[in-house]
């Protein structure tokens, strides 16, 4: 079996299911599609986005490279910036490592219907697509690194007004698998072992899992492909994962 990544960096779900008709025309046959499925991912699906990688190597939305441009010429060409920012910098000192103020609407329970309906309605397309050329589809749920130190985000969202709970994306991801008759696998168990263990689950700065994070997660989720029996050591999650026979 040849096993191969198709994920692009920026790309959100209808961008990827996009390139995996592309990919098909072309003449790649996969037997098999897993799709990792994030907070991230379930807050976007439905929508496109457009990405470039910057003059400084990183990868931006078409936006945020806007903001970036303005910024740069606003410190190239005024003083008045430099003293705003170290002003701001005093009186309301950041740590440019917290991610919990950025995740608070991924998880947030106002918006858990939008996005159970949007992740439906675009695996109700992807399944649909994947069975006429009978390729078998398993739906993966990659928790969000801040899950495992939940209360900074739920006083986060406290200081902005929005009620957060860690389950709303994992429920977006269950309900379309269970409604899809989808494979279904929880990653949860497997990176609450590494979180227990003392490991680093995100690369610093970064949503992005660690080496060791990743490899925990490819492990897990070959067991469940395989259908094996699962070593986890730690307890099964809130909602036990169905994973299709793939004999």
């Amino acid at each position: 079996m040849v096993v191969s990544n198709a994920g692009v960096g920026g790309h959100y779900l209808e961008n990827q299911f996009e390139l995996t008709q592309w990919l098909y025309d072309q003449g790649v046959r996969p037997k098999h599609i897993i799709v990792l499925l994030d907070p991230y991912l379930i807050a976007t699906a439905g929508i496109y986005n457009t990405a470039f990688v910057g003059s400084d190597g990183v990868l931006y939305e078409k936006e945020s490279a806007s903001r970036r441009h303005l910024t740069y010429w606003l410190k190239r060409h005024t003083v008045i910036y430099a003293r705003a920012r170290n002003a701001i910098a005093k009186l309301h000192p950041v740590d440019k490592t917290d991610l919990t103020p950025a995740a608070v609407k991924f998880y947030s329970k106002a918006e858990e219907a939008k996005y159970r309906e949007q992740t439906l309605q675009l695996f109700t397309r992807l399944s649909a697509w994947c069975a006429e050329r009978h390729i078998s589809t398993m739906l993966v749920y990659a928790p969000g690194v801040v899950e495992f130190k939940f209360d900074p985000v739920v006083q986060s969202g406290r200081s902005a007004g929005v009620e957060v709970d860690r389950e709303v994306p994992y429920r977006a991801a269950y309900a379309t698998a269970a409604s899809l008759g989808i494979a279904f696998q929880d990653l949860r168990p497997a990176m609450e072992c590494e979180s227990l263990e003392g490991q680093p689950l995100a690369l610093s700065d970064q949503w992005h899992y660690s080496a060791p994070a990743s490899a925990t997660a490819a492990r897990s989720i070959w067991r469940a492909f395989t259908g094996a029996a699962p070593a986890d050591r730690c307890a099964p999650p809130t909602t036990p994962p169905q994973v299709a026979n793939r004999s």
